[in-house]
């Protein structure tokens, strides 16, 4: 198998003693390191502590034998897995039970399947794609979820309504979604949303039933192809806030006092 490396937040003790450099000369121990400095922890193998927690960045293999130590796995609270290259998704992550932020870079969606309930204390979902036609085409139910950021490929085409299996969400980040990607799930289902973002994501309208949804208070449209709103906007009936910078409008869109827009002067 092609090595991979993968991100772990775990509590001190369990990263001394289930990690210990002394055991495994690829981990290597950095003084605290700023934010600025996260691309540099993310391309090397390193321990480290980053905003109070620890935290250890570490071959795939070493952690897939790891995870059969309850206290090691026990005591992971964020996981990070970059699967460029891996076509499937092994088992042996789902003993993570107690992950709260869970960070998927690069997948082709087309191959793998995760199953996303089995992380029944996840809060926090990151996902980014290399490759794929579609996204969530598989139904689960994911409760515990309140905030998905997902980052798109060129070879987009659909999301599907596996989507809606976040029945809890109330955060959605959208970013590089490819023209005329179908959004096949339904925002109106999505009851507990309040706060929706769109970057980037080449649209020329407002996509599915969108303006069906009657939770959503901030609508992000940045970086669109907008001309205009359409006036069934004022149907959404939590919406305050809107921000649509970077988008085509050929007039100011003018909406009723209760609206607060952002967009370029």
């Amino acid at each position: 198998m092609k090595k991979m490396n993968i991100i772990l937040v775990v509590g001190m003790l369990a990263v001394f003693s289930s990690c210990s450099t002394d055991q495994n000369p690829d981990i290597a121990i950095s003084s605290t390191i700023l934010e600025n400095k996260w691309e540099i922890w993310r391309t090397k193998t390193v321990e480290i502590a980053f905003k109070s927690l620890q935290r250890v960045h570490l071959p795939y293999n070493f952690v897939l034998d790891k995870v059969a130590v309850s206290s090691f796995a026990d005591s992971v609270e964020i996981l990070g897995i970059n699967l460029q290259g891996i076509n499937k998704f092994d088992d042996r992550f789902y003993n993570f039970k107690n992950v709260t932020t869970l960070t998927i870079e690069k997948i082709n969606t087309d191959s793998i399947i995760i199953d996303f309930a089995q992380f029944n204390k996840l809060y926090e979902l990151f996902y980014s794609m290399e490759n794929g036609s579609n996204l969530f085409d598989d139904e689960f139910v994911v409760p515990s979820v309140k905030i998905v950021d997902i980052v798109g490929c060129p070879t987009l085409k659909s999301i599907d309504k596996g989507i809606n299996g976040f029945c809890n969400l109330t955060t959605l980040h959208f970013k590089n979604l490819p023209y005329r990607t179908v959004y096949n799930f339904s925002f109106a289902d999505l009851d507990s949303l309040e706060y929706l973002e769109l970057l980037g994501c080449n649209l020329d309208s407002f996509p599915g039933d969108l303006l069906s949804n009657n939770t959503i208070t901030h609508l992000i449209l940045t970086n669109n192809n907008l001309q205009y709103l359409p006036d069934s906007i004022t149907k959404m009936k939590r919406l305050k806030f809107i921000t649509l910078h970077k988008n085509k409008f050929i007039t100011k869109p003018i909406l009723p006092d209760k609206y607060w827009i952002v967009m370029d002067e």
